[in-house]
C-alpha cells in the first residue's frame, strides 16, 4: 500500500514528544489517501477533494497537520503529477511557525516527494506561489 519509514505518531494530547509505538494512525490516514487517489483515477474525486479542503483549510492545528503529513510521507510514491492540486495544498500549508517536529517532517514530506516524484520538483517548486523562509532550512 504505502511504504514503510518507521514513523511515530503524536500523543493523543498534540505532545509531539511522546512517540506512540503504533503506527495506527498515520496508516488510517495513508490508507485513506491511497483509497482516495484510487477513487479519483478512477472518475470519483469525492474523497480526494474533501482531503484537499482539509489542508487547504486556514484553521488546521498542528497536531492534524502532523498526522497528515505523516501519512502523505507515508505516500509519495503514490503522489503523481495528476494529483497536483494536493500537492498545492500541502505547500500552502504554514509550517514554518509551527513546532519543530512539524517543521521537521514537513521538510522530510518534500524530500520524499522530490524524490519519489521529481516532476514537482520543476513544475511545483520554480514557479511556486509558496514562500519559504530559506533560513527554515538551515535551522536545523
Amino acid at each position: 500500500m504505502c511504504e514503510d519509514s518507521g514513523l511515530e505518531g503524536t500523543s493523543s494530547n498534540g505532545d509531539f514528544s511522546q512517540p506512540r509505538s503504533s503506527l495506527r494512525g498515520p496508516l488510517i490516514l495513508a490508507k485513506l489517501v491511497v483509497d482516495a487517489l484510487e477513487k479519483k483515477q478512477q472518475g470519483d474525486g469525492e474523497d480526494y477533494h474533501a482531503i484537499v479542503q482539509q489542508l487547504s483549510s486556514s484553521g488546521l492545528k498542528p497536531v492534524v497537520m502532523h498526522r497528515w503529513l505523516q501519512a502523505l510521507k507515508l505516500c509519495v510514491s503514490r503522489i503523481t503529477k495528476e494529483f497536483d492540486m494536493l500537492v498545492g495544498a500541502t505547500l500552502r500549508l504554514v509550517w514554518y511557525n509551527k513546532e519543530p517536529e512539524v517543521v521537521e517532517l514537513y521538510i522530510d514530506y518534500l524530500t520524499n516527494l522530490i524524490s519519489a516524484q521529481t516532476y514537482y520538483l520543476k513544475s511545483r517548486f520554480t514557479g511556486s506561489h509558496t514562500v519559504v523562509p530559506f533560513s527554515v532550512f538551515f535551522s536545523h
